[in-house]
This record gives C-alpha cells, structure tokens and sequence, in this order.
C-alpha cells in the first residue's frame, strides 16, 4: 500500500508540474531539482555569460539577463561595469554601472558607450516555483534612449531551431535563418559619451566609422529586426518539460527579437524596454522554469588520465 500510495503522488507531481521552492544553496545561486538560475555569478557578457542565467537539466537555456542600450547586442556594443554582488536571505542582489570607462574607445575590444551615466541594481528573489527580477535605477534614463535601453534576456538560437514559442496568444517557430523585417533605429554612437580615461590609447571614432565598408560591428544597432512577437507572456519550448521556460512581465512589454539579423554570432533576445521616468521598478519579471522532479544528470564515462604527463 505504502509503494502504491508514493507511485501515485510521484505521477501526480509529474503531470500537475509540481515542485519544491528555489532556494540559495552554498554555492550562491538559486537552485530547485534539476534547475539552477544563476545572477551575476560569472560575467563575461560579451561572450553571452553573465547576467540572469537559467540552467536546466544540465543545458544552459537562457543567459545575459541584464540591462544594455540595443535590442540585439553583440560583442562590440558596450556592457555594464559590475560594482558589487550580495546574496541577502532568498535574494541576490548585484550593483552595476553604466560607463565602463576602461573600456570606452580603447583596447583590443573598444566599446563606444553612449552618453549615459547611471547606476543600478538587478534584485533576483526566490518566490516559491519561480524567480521575481526586479531593475531600479539611480536615476531615469535620457530622453534620447527611451526605446534603446531595456532588460535584456538571450536565448542560445543553435538548440531552438525548429522548435515552438508561444507569446499570448500568438504561437511561432525559432527559424534556422533571421526572417524577421527589418527595423531601422537610431545608432548609440550619434550620442557618443566623453569617458576616455587619460594616457590610453584611443581610437579615431569618425575615421574608424566613417572609413569602413559594409558592416562595421560597432554601427549593428541602426537596421535590426523588428520583434516576432510583442506581449506580456512568453513560453519558450512548450512541447519540452526539460527547457520550457516562462516569463511573464508586470512591466512594459516583452519584446521578441532575433539578434542573427545584425550579428553573425547573434542569439535571440527577450527584452522590455525602460520607460520614460522610471527608477524602482522601471522592469519587473517573473521566471518559471519547468522543474522535473527526480531529474539526474546522465553518466559520463571517462578514461583515467592519471600519472599521463
């Protein structure tokens, strides 16, 4: 009777989706079952690491969660300055900062920071099932980046193709090439910012712009995509327990965009834009990763490299 009793509550758990709360492990990021959202605890955002990040069952689905200046950013466009990360009861709280002037203009990788100076936090807190994610800013963002500033969340497009997403009420297809119409924007670089720290090398912006051919990855954000979908509620690989992903906005709209269409190493991007004036709360997400109870990693079998020089 005992065993009878536990097979049916296992099946009711897997069918009704049940599981136990994200908690903060000693490793510092959030954990339930086979899933691990991480925040801020590696940064690397130019490589698409960093940020808000979603593992789960032992495959990376989402990454990069964080605040930029473009829609579908690549390597060049400038990244955030982390200043401080805490891990405070069920909430990791990191302090970021818009420029990063060590890096404006300069070394092997110049980035062209716009004209903002702001700070701000990203707040990721346990709430049961799901992860809440909360940006406040020090200050509003400028007038001439309302529409280009926005949260961020990157989705690896080479395990997507194929398969389906659901915005709404609007259901569609990660497509193997960028099919969207295109978008022309306003570039960050016609609002350059006067960061240059002193005795670095710097480049010639106008040359080094003005002088190129073709596609030049620094101008990406002037022809983008336009979004596949706009809504409050998105679903990510619903046909999949293993990487159905769902987020939901209490904030401006979620925004879907293919980021392929003006970066050859693109990925596709989840993003709500900051509206006018905000500060506290200018975006506020909920994550819910589907959690399989039970789930273990598959065995590996290695060989020993012991005492191999």
């Amino acid at each position: 009777m005992r065993k009878t009793v536990l097979s049916l509550t296992f099946l009711f758990c897997a069918l009704t989706g049940f599981s136990q709360a994200f908690r903060i492990g000693p490793e510092g990021y959030f954990r339930n079952e086979g899933v691990d959202v991480m925040a801020f605890y590696d940064f690397y955002p130019e490589g698409h690491q960093g940020g808000v990040c979603v593992i789960m069952n032992g495959n990376r689905v989402a990454t990069n969660g964080d605040l930029r200046f473009e829609a579908t950013p690549g390597q060049w466009q400038p990244v955030p300055r982390q200043i401080s990360r805490e891990v405070l009861g069920d909430a990791i709280v990191a302090k970021l900062a818009y420029p990063d002037s060590s890096r404006h203009l300069t070394g092997f990788n110049p980035m062209v920071y716009p004209d903002v100076v702001v700070e701000y936090t990203v707040t990721t807190r346990a709430v049961g099932d799901h992860i809440e994610v909360t940006l406040d800013l020090d200050r509003p963002i400028p007038e001439a980046f309302i529409g280009k500033a926005g949260f961020n969340l990157e989705f690896f497009p080479g395990s997507l193709f194929g398969k389906p997403w659901i915005m709404d009420g609007q259901a569609g297809i990660y497509p193997r090439q960028p099919n969207s119409p295109l978008l022309a924007t306003e570039p960050n670089y016609k609002h350059t910012g006067d960061f240059h720290q002193a005795g670095k090398p710097k480049i010639d912006l106008d040359r080094f712009i003005l002088e190129g051919s073709g596609y030049n990855p620094i101008v990406a954000d002037d022809l983008i995509a336009e979004p596949y979908a706009v809504g409050r509620k998105f679903i990510s690989r619903p046909d999949d327990p293993y990487a159905k992903l769902t987020v939901e906005t209490l904030t401006e709209d979620l925004k879907l965009y293919d980021g392929r269409m003006n970066h050859n190493n693109g990925w596709v991007v989840l993003r709500s834009e900051i509206p006018a004036g905000a500060t506290k709360g200018a975006v506020r997400w909920i994550i819910t990763p589907t959690v399989v109870p039970g789930w273990q990693y598959t065995p590996v079998i290695q060989t020993s490299q012991v005492g191999y020089h």
